[in-house]
């Protein structure tokens, strides 16, 4: 088997800098960092970083940026990561953190790209057609789920363009399933210039849009705009931690809360658990999950936190609530409700450290840190994911 820290995008690509220094060095590493970050807090427990038990090849969600290089008079599709100083598009050849069959298909797409003469999308002129790749690969049942993100959603002899595409997914990934099984093609349209990968019409090419996905005993339907976590070997170790700390017949809101795979995770545990999530897709996966896995204690509301869970937190008296933000952190409106209506207790995932460490502050008017659970979910990467748990303060009951 062939070195997985010998990458010859090493240095130029911006996704895996830390893929030179030694697995158990990263860990002690990113522990010293949580360290620094909350030294201060005289209550806390920080516990040892939980490793990944595979540190290679565990993304099983990729978004990739289409770009162009030029050799010559002609300018050939790439595919890939943006390099470290964000000037370009490494065309990506390998990849040691992604599942080999997502580099395969994004190998295939390149290549169906340039032979279909399709072009890139520049963000500068807004000229173009083809914007973004998004792969996903289920870790339970293989199924792999193709989009492209385009920025019209008519494309030139789209009905042969899609033929094509397929034939070239198809004869990379093998026949056999050695690499994963082909579920289903999406076209996205995104029109808009913005940052945002995923705009809000979504076509059928091929198959269907959604691949299985099975957590523990749960089972989910999984599209290409639905959240779930990238590194599946940790998702257990990671929802698991929030269940320790659910009390037996508790009153739970989980926030940000996605498709509801953390509420579905606990609702054996939980008397009730309310899920607020405001994107469309993952709000009506979570209500396909709750009725696939036969939940009865699971509400999905549809709805932004900041505008949900002030009411939630007035009306009822809730036990544990889960905040589960994405990398910006919790916004300031519901802290303030937090503080106002604090919960018995506050299970806190994130997934930066820095936005962790300043809504804590905020939060410590009504709660004590007293625990952090690192756990690493993005190997020969600075990312860092934990689990804090914030206490009611005494005075506050």
């Amino acid at each position: 088997m062939s070195d997985p820290t010998n990458c010859q995008h090493f240095g130029i690509c911006g996704g895996c800098t830390l893929l030179k220094t030694k697995y158990p060095s990263q860990i002690k590493s990113k522990e010293t960092e949580i360290n620094k970050l909350f030294q201060s807090y005289r209550k806390l427990t920080i516990h040892p970083m939980l490793p990944s038990p595979e540190p290679f090849f565990y993304r099983h969600k990729v978004q990739m940026p289409f770009g162009r290089r030029k050799i010559g008079h002609k300018t050939l599709v790439t595919v890939g990561l943006h390099d470290v100083d964000k000037k370009f598009i490494v065309d990506q050849a390998e990849c040691k953190i992604q599942d080999p069959g997502l580099t395969k298909a994004a190998q295939a797409i390149r290549l169906w790209a340039r032979k279909e003469n399709l072009n890139p999308y520049n963000e500068k002129t807004g000229w173009g057609l083809l914007r973004h790749v998004v792969l996903r690969k289920s870790h339970s049942t293989g199924e792999i789920l193709v989009g492209i993100v385009s920025s019209e959603g008519n494309w030139p002899r789209q009905k042969d363009v899609s033929k094509s595409l397929f034939s070239h997914l198809r004869d990379a990934l093998g026949k056999n399933g050695n690499f994963g099984k082909l579920v289903g093609i999406v076209q996205n349209t995104n029109s808009r210039k913005t940052n945002m990968v995923i705009g809000k019409e979504t076509n059928l090419l091929w198959g269907r849009p959604y691949l299985l996905e099975k957590i523990g005993n749960y089972q989910f339907k999984v599209g290409i705009n639905t959240f779930i976590q990238v590194n599946p070997y940790q998702i257990p170790t990671l929802y698991n931690l929030v269940k320790e700390q659910i009390p037996p017949n508790a009153n739970v809101i989980d926030t940000y809360a996605g498709m509801g795979t953390i509420g579905i995770w606990i609702s054996k545990q939980a008397r009730n658990v309310v899920c607020i999530e405001e994107n469309p897709d993952s709000f009506r996966a979570g209500i396909d999950s709750t009725k696939m896995n036969q939940v009865k204690n699971v509400k999905m509301k549809k709805g932004r936190t900041s505008d949900l869970l002030p009411q939630l937190l007035t009306e009822s008296e809730t036990d544990v609530l889960i905040l589960d933000p994405p990398r910006i952190g919790v916004d300031e409106k519901s802290l303030f409700a937090i503080n106002e209506n604090p919960p018995a207790k506050v299970v806190y995932v994130s997934c930066d450290p820095i936005t962790l460490q300043r809504d804590v502050g905020i939060l410590s008017k009504s709660f004590y840190l007293t625990d952090i659970y690192p756990v690493d979910l993005f190997p020969q990467t600075n990312h860092i994911e934990s689990v804090a748990i914030l206490e009611r303060k005494k005075n506050k009951d």
